[in-house]
């Protein structure tokens, strides 16, 4: 999936738990934005249940995606919902930015100090074939037993 794709959950938490933290609600009074909701092949909301499920567990165990755009096999659109983005402060998203970017470096140094060690690994093993053994390692004392 892609980036566009956001777990309905996200958003509801965002909003409710945001109005209690101070964060901005809603400042310029855009209009919710209608979006489709789409359930995983995996999930165990299936078309015979749906119906039955709990609202805040189809909002937990669903995907929300833009209206029209079809997110791809394995999910199938179950409805709409209307959706209302609060923004954290400034500082809060730039701070969650950074963190990102640091784990984004963590990671990168991880996949290339794998990617070195693969390497080194070739290099000894192409090593390995072209060696022979020196003079005076291949002759090993007899003991005097």
């Amino acid at each position: 999936m892609s980036e566009a794709k956001t777990n309905a959950s996200t958003v509801s938490a965002s909003a409710s738990a945001g109005a209690s933290e101070g964060v901005f609600n809603n400042p310029r009074g855009h209009a919710p934005v209608v979006m489709d909701v789409w359930v995983s092949e995996y999930s165990d909301l299936k078309a015979h249940n749906i119906h039955e499920v709990p609202h805040d567990r189809i909002a937990r165990d669903t995907w929300i995606w833009p209206q029209g755009k079809n997110p791809g096999s394995g999910l199938m659109r179950v409805g709409t919902a209307e959706v209302v983005i609060t923004l954290l402060p400034r500082a809060d998203v730039t701070k969650n930015a950074v963190l990102a970017l640091r784990e984004q470096l963590r990671m990168d140094r991880v996949e290339s100090a794998h990617r070195q060690t693969q390497l080194e690994i070739k290099i000894e093993k192409l090593e390995a074939l072209e060696y022979t053994p020196a003079a005076t390692e291949s002759a090993i004392p007899e003991s005097d037993c």
